[in-house]
């Protein structure tokens, strides 16, 4: 932000450019990969492909169960529905985006014991969009995040929504009166 500023940017225009450009991104990175993908079978398309078989392993493990929601968001196949498919992954690196963004805002503005529990805060915020992204698609929840299950499909969209705009909302709070640090 300090490059920002002294080349006269305001905090506001900054903000606003940056989440601009991170949804532009979010939804350029996802097409460029099909397309990317679409050149690898042309051109690779005689040889054996491998079989990637993941199987979710919920058993109730709390620690577990925050890694894999983490680390395994919800999956559309992209040859049965490329428009969702593509906008599920839009919609998982916008959200990782906004994520880091108001983690680093967070180590910025409120230095090293804020930004951590600004990461408790995120690791919440990525579980929750899983959770109801998840009950959107009809994809089984896991046991730790059973409670989510009382959501209705209809609801689990505006929370969906409520989800992703709390970042936004933390990380122009944050950055409103932030000081330059140069």
């Amino acid at each position: 932000m300090p490059y920002f500023v002294e080349m006269g940017v305001t905090r506001k225009n900054y903000f606003y450019g940056n989440t601009i450009a991170s949804l532009c991104l979010s939804i350029l990175i996802p097409v460029f990969a099909y397309v990317l993908t679409i050149f690898e079978k042309l051109i690779l398309g005689n040889f054996k492909e491998p079989n990637f078989n993941i199987k979710s392993a919920a058993d109730g493990n709390f620690i577990g169960d925050l890694l894999q929601s983490i680390l395994i968001t919800p999956y559309v196949d992209v040859e049965t529905n490329i428009l969702l498919s593509l906008a599920v992954f839009s919609l998982n690196i916008f959200a990782f985006y906004l994520i880091g963004s108001l983690i680093g805002a967070a180590f910025y503005r409120l230095g090293v014991i804020g930004g951590i529990l600004v990461i408790a805060i995120g690791i919440v915020l990525i579980t929750a969009k899983d959770s109801m992204q998840r009950i959107e698609m009809d994809l089984p929840l896991f046991e730790t995040y059973a409670f989510f299950d009382a959501v209705p499909s209809n609801i689990a969209y505006i929370l969906l929504v409520v989800v992703m705009l709390i970042p936004l909302i933390l990380i122009r709070t944050l950055i409103k009166r932030a000081p330059i640090k140069i």
